[in-house]
């Protein structure tokens, strides 16, 4: 594949998008879900000082080769050289367009309002922190029993 941003640009608009939330490129889902990750295992007392140092190293290795691969893939499939049996790709439709979108628009909302999701699902987990905390608590007491 090649040279398609200027066949098909609505395509690759929708197409980098999804790479840059990949990314986790502040603004998008992918930034909230990962620092949320992040922060959660760098910031709790239960993990051990190796274990975070390791997270924190793989963590930073994936930060250094997750733009490398796809920011070159993006480079190679629409500003490549292009390839002559694509000549009569069309730009997307309206099906496609409409389906592009509904997985786009989650991703922005979520990006700039993370509220909107963490909402959904902050009462059940807190249920099931303060159940695992009790169980911890009933191990620990029945130990000294």
């Amino acid at each position: 594949m090649g040279g398609l941003a200027k066949v098909l640009p609505i395509t690759f608009a929708f197409f980098l998008a999804s790479s840059l939330a990949s990314l986790a490129l502040p603004g998008m889902s992918g930034f909230i879900s990962e620092i949320t990750v992040f922060l959660g295992i760098t910031s709790q007392e239960g993990f051990t000082s190796l274990f975070r140092s390791i997270t924190i190293l793989i963590a930073a290795i994936g930060l250094v080769l997750t733009p490398i691969y796809l920011l070159s893939m993006c480079r190679r499939v629409f500003f490549g050289p292009r390839i002559p049996a694509l000549a009569t790709v069309a730009e997307m439709n309206g099906r496609e367009l409409t389906i592009g979108l509904s997985l786009l628009l989650p991703t922005l909302l979520i990006g700039f309002w993370p509220k909107v999701a963490i909402n959904l699902y902050e009462s059940s987990t807190n249920a099931l922190s303060q159940q695992l905390t009790l169980a911890k608590l009933v191990g620990i007491i029945s130990t000294f029993n």
